[in-house]
């Protein structure tokens, strides 16, 4: 197959009764010019060996919970950082160490 491409000049909906599996051999890129959602019933798993999120405001909400589990974590901020907790906040480890001014 060559560069040919499938032009739609108005609307398409693509609707599968059963399973439906994309394979691409090589790269992929999906650009959607305005607004866009991904509804998954059940669980959605992203698999790569290396993943970036960017954007002008990036908000992570869970209704329960959310977990971030590594070898190591870093969280960095160029300007100020906030930890807020309606209850309580632990912080649980061998060693801890406080860089800075400390004010209460």
């Amino acid at each position: 197959m060559g560069n040919d491409a499938l032009h739609v000049a108005g609307n398409v909906k693509v609707v599968v009764d059963g399973a439906a599996d994309i394979s691409v051999a090589k790269s992929a890129t999906v650009k959607i010019g305005e607004n866009a959602t991904v509804d998954v019933g059940q669980t959605a798993s992203l698999k790569a060996k290396t993943v970036n999120v960017t954007g002008d405001d990036v908000t992570v909400r869970g209704a329960k919970s959310i977990k971030a589990i590594s070898r190591s974590i870093n969280i960095r901020s160029s300007g100020s950082a906030t930890v807020r907790a309606s209850s309580s906040v632990t912080i649980q480890a061998p060693k801890i160490n406080l860089r800075g001014k400390v004010s209460m």
